[in-house]
């Protein structure tokens, strides 16, 4: 059941979901039964127009979760900030989230009734000051259940990239980092660079080259593709296996 409102300024939503603990399916999966989700989402708008501020998003999340005994209780609690600048067409977002788990790797894994209260938050930011070039800069930091120790650490991600588009010509930088640190203690990082360029030969030709550095590894990843008719395409291409993905979280040394 969902009831939603929405007005100039305001968009307001009232949900409530439930499945019985009988309740079975001869015609697909059923992840979950035996629950109770109700919840209220409220998304105020304010355009401004003024200060170089376009208009200011906000949004409140307040969701809960329960059995039907009423022994299993889960909440979740979501705060977003998102602004638009007039000049540049540059973006401007802050994230906030409080729930009872995030787990990065199997969320079918752990005892989670162990582990309450975590909490993230993120910051964006996007610019484009040209037709030609658009830039995004992101932060992300908060609690996660790290699968290899079964406990909670503390995540922090970071990203750069750059856009450049030359009509049939294209190319993009990406920098990402990661972090975790058990008690301040950073144990594992993690950087990736990447490189990506395309070109438009014609209509139905084009040649896309991506390029990735990881630890002294650089993988190549040219990419040829050649449109036979609007439903068939052909494709020619390498893919180089640069590293692991559990080479990708090794302890830095």
């Amino acid at each position: 059941m969902n009831f939603s409102a929405i007005f100039k300024n305001l968009n307001l939503s009232l949900y409530y979901r439930e499945v019985s603990p009988t309740f079975r399916s001869d015609i697909g999966y059923i992840e979950r039964n035996d629950l109770k989700i109700r919840g209220i989402s409220i998304n105020p708008t304010f355009y401004l127009h003024k200060f170089l501020i376009n208009a200011i998003h906000l949004n409140f999340n307040y969701e809960k979760e329960e059995n039907f005994e009423k022994i299993s209780k889960e909440e979740w609690f979501t705060f977003s900030y998102h602004m638009d600048f007039l000049f540049a067409q540059t973006n401007l977002g802050i994230f906030y989230s409080k729930n009872p788990n995030s787990n990065i790797f199997n969320i079918y894994t752990l005892n989670y009734s162990k582990f309450k209260n975590t909490e993230w938050k993120s910051f964006w930011m996007t610019l484009a000051p040209f037709k030609f070039l658009f830039l995004s800069f992101s932060n992300s930091e908060g609690d996660v259940i790290f699968y290899g120790l079964d406990k909670i650490v503390y995540q922090r991600d970071l990203s750069v990239y750059t856009f450049l588009n030359f009509t049939k010509l294209q190319i993009s930088f990406d920098i990402q980092k990661q972090i975790f640190y058990d008690e301040k203690n950073k144990f594992l990082e993690a950087e990736v660079f990447s490189f990506r360029t395309s070109y438009s030969f014609t209509q139905r030709t084009s040649l896309r080259v991506l390029l990735t550095y990881y630890k002294n590894s650089i993988g190549i990843y040219p990419l040829f593709t050649y449109q036979i008719n609007p439903f068939s395409f052909l494709y020619f291409g390498l893919n180089q296996k640069s590293y692991k993905y559990g080479e990708f979280l090794s302890p830095k040394n």
